[in-house]
Formats: C-alpha cells, sequence, structure tokens
C-alpha cells in the first residue's frame, strides 16, 4: 500500500512538472533591478518559448532574492504588438503583496527569498489579426519609492494568428500602410490600446 501511494505521489509530481515550464526571461533593457530574479515559471506550459492561446489563464511564477526592503508594489505586464508595447487587460498592477506567496509577506525583508505569482490571459474576443506569431511579454514591478524591483522579457508564441493576414500587413506597410486591411488594422490598435490603457490607469 504505500509503495502504491509512493507512486501515485510521483506520477502526481510528474504530471505537475509537465504542465509548467521555467522560462527564459531577459532582463530589461537600460532597466536597473533592486532585486534579484531567480526564475520565472509559466503554467500551463509543456516548451520553450511558450505557447499563449486566448481566453486561456496563465500563472506565471517568480522567484525573487531580495535585496532591498519592500513595502509595496506596483506591476504592469506589456507584450510587444507590431511595433507597440500594450498593456495586458485584466491584470490588476496594485495587487503585488496579495500575490506574494506564503510564508512570505510584505513588507519583503533582505535577505529572504520570496515567490510572487499572477495571471495573465488574452481575451477571447481579441481579434487574431492583432496578435504576432511570437511577442516579447515585459514583466516590470515597482516599489512605494518608484525603483524597479524587476523588470523581465519572456518570449511566447502565440496560438491563432493569423499569419496570412500578417503577410498582408506587412506587405501594406512597404506601401506605405495604403491597403485597407493595414488602415483598418491600424484603427482596431489604437482603440484597443486606448481602451485598455484606460482599463489600467482605473484600476
Amino acid at each position: 500500500m504505500a509503495g502504491r501511494s509512493l507512486l501515485a505521489l510521483l506520477l502526481l509530481s510528474l504530471a505537475a512538472c509537465s504542465q509548467a515550464h521555467v522560462a527564459k526571461s531577459l532582463p530589461c533593457k537600460g532597466v536597473t533591478e533592486e532585486e534579484v530574479v531567480q526564475s520565472v515559471d509559466i503554467s500551463p506550459c509543456a516548451v520553450q518559448p511558450c505557447t499563449i492561446a486566448k481566453g486561456t489563464v496563465y500563472n506565471v511564477t517568480l522567484t525573487i532574492a531580495v535585496k532591498a526592503p519592500v513595502t509595496n508594489a506596483t506591476c504592469t505586464v506589456e507584450g510587444h504588438i507590431f511595433g507597440s508595447w500594450l498593456p495586458y487587460p485584466g491584470f490588476h498592477q496594485n495587487g503585488f503583496c496579495k500575490q506574494v506567496l506564503a510564508p512570505n509577506s510584505c513588507p519583503l525583508k533582505i535577505g529572504n527569498t520570496v515567490g510572487y505569482r499572477a495571471q495573465v490571459s488574452i481575451p477571447s474576443g481579441v481579434p487574431s489579426v492583432l496578435l504576432p506569431d511570437r511577442t516579447i511579454v515585459r514583466w516590470q514591478c515597482k516599489d512605494e519609492n518608484q525603483k524597479v524591483m524587476f523588470c523581465r522579457e519572456v518570449m511566447v508564441k502565440l496560438k491563432g494568428s493569423t499569419v496570412a493576414a500578417k503577410s498582408h500587413l506587412r506587405a501594406g506597410k512597404r506601401q506605405g500602410c495604403k491597403t485597407r486591411l493595414c488602415k483598418f488594422v491600424g484603427n482596431l490598435k489604437r482603440v484597443f490600446r486606448t481602451k485598455f490603457l484606460r482599463n489600467r490607469h482605473a484600476l
């Protein structure tokens, strides 16, 4: 019986590991980090780079070595979409301290290693024509003094992107964005950015 229990526990552990992946992250260019990011884990994710699908919620867990004390923090998550940094909708920028994993909590103390977990998703209603095949996700948190705790960039693949439409867009951009599709997507991007920037500031 004990052997079966041990085997079941091992299988469950392997199943959990198969759903998560330590993502390769890089510090944001030109940014000095106050804390040390030891790892960035994305779940569900089986391979590198992780494939992000519309309508799916993803858990992102960062392991941080605290080098400077933190009482409170605000965070932003943005995606690099066709040359513009756009905020991920639905991400609560003021939730850092609530998302620090037990047994740690704010204020963070120097010398501690803490886990921080938050959720991101791309709404199902986002038009596929707005999604490139790959994009960079930038995750940045600032402390109460507006010093950058950490800023990390992770490459991800986007499932459901419209490759043919993007080829058409690239051709349109070479022509000075004169095609109807290129102009339509440009207007849609502006509306998308304005809407979710307004929502982010309202949080």
